[in-house]
């Protein structure tokens, strides 16, 4: 499909007009500490995976308002015995999952201890958000509002992890213009390191394979 968003150049300096609400940060401290209130109830069950040199385990941990949230965690079978790993927690997006027992490991072949999150069902939400907007045309301020809540733009600024980005300049569901406002507003002017990679001829696939070999390479020089 054609480029459809701001060409490349104007799209590394683009910036989102949106504004994060007066009291954001006190809204997100009392969710998690809400969230805190709850025992964490964690249980590691080891189940078979059919793979020689990978261990997995079954885990069931509660989750926002004490929900039972779900995940595989894959270990390395040749681990020493005490010895800690560095833990990659993978998290899918909408209507994916944890997937089979197997299905992806790839991180724990790699040497890392590799916790992959389940995730409840889902649909596009702007689509959602459309929807409703379209029946009840009076709302559209208040669920701004809202959302503002949950605006990946706000909630970068507040970042101080280093962080890889990708950005597909072709993607229809996550258009690139998306992406850099994020990664624009990361870290919110300060020294938090952040790359992004960009696959100028990709949709919604991104960069797929040639992405997850370039995140090794990062954990790798992150981590030492």
């Amino acid at each position: 499909m054609p480029l459809f968003d701001l060409p490349l150049d104007q799209l590394r300096g683009y910036t989102s007009r949106v504004t994060p609400p007066a009291d954001l940060q006190a809204f997100w401290d009392a969710t998690i500490d809400e969230a805190r209130t709850f025992p964490l109830n964690a249980t590691f069950e080891a189940v078979e995976n059919h793979l020689l040199v990978i261990d997995t385990f079954d885990v069931t941990f509660a989750g926002y308002g004490g929900a039972p949230i779900k995940g595989w965690l894959h270990l390395p079978a040749n681990r020493s015995a005490g010895t800690r790993l560095p833990v990659v927690v993978q998290y899918i997006g909408y209507s994916g999952g944890r997937g089979l027992v197997n299905q992806d490991t790839k991180w724990a072949q790699a040497g890392y201890a590799h916790f992959i999150m389940d995730t409840k069902p889902g649909r596009r939400h702007c689509a959602e958000i459309a929807a409703s907007l379209g029946r009840h045309r009076d709302r559209y301020e208040p669920m701004l509002a809202v959302l503002n809540y949950f605006d990946g733009v706000n909630l970068a600024r507040a970042a101080t992890a280093p962080a890889l980005y990708s950005v597909a300049q072709m993607d229809d569901v996550c258009p690139p213009s998306t992406v850099f406002a994020s990664f624009n507003a990361y870290g919110g002017g300060s020294a938090a390191p952040k790359e992004i990679e960009v696959y100028r001829f990709n949709n919604h696939e991104g960069g797929q394979e040639h992405h997850w070999i370039r995140q090794l390479q990062y954990l790798r020089e992150l981590l030492g």
